[in-house]
């Protein structure tokens, strides 16, 4: 997951988001890298699951982004 936040949004917002967003990916990739050493099924489930999370909040912060720079927000 990369981060590509265009800086047309106005006022602090798009630093918070750019922030948050670097965050949210930042803990997807370190929960997809403990994964590769996981052994324990039920440790396995829940990092995935965390993962996935992750992976959502990914997703809601750019499509608020989206929103914002489209002057929806």
């Amino acid at each position: 997951m990369k981060t590509n936040v265009s800086r047309k949004i106005i006022g602090g917002e798009d630093r918070i988001l750019a922030m948050a967003l670097k965050k949210e990916e930042a803990a997807y990739r370190f929960y997809d890298g403990v994964l590769k050493d996981l052994k324990v099924d039920f440790l396995r489930e829940l990092v995935e699951k965390l993962r996935e999370e992750e992976s959502k909040h990914v997703l809601m912060i750019r499509k608020r982004i989206a929103k914002l720079e489209a002057g929806k927000g």
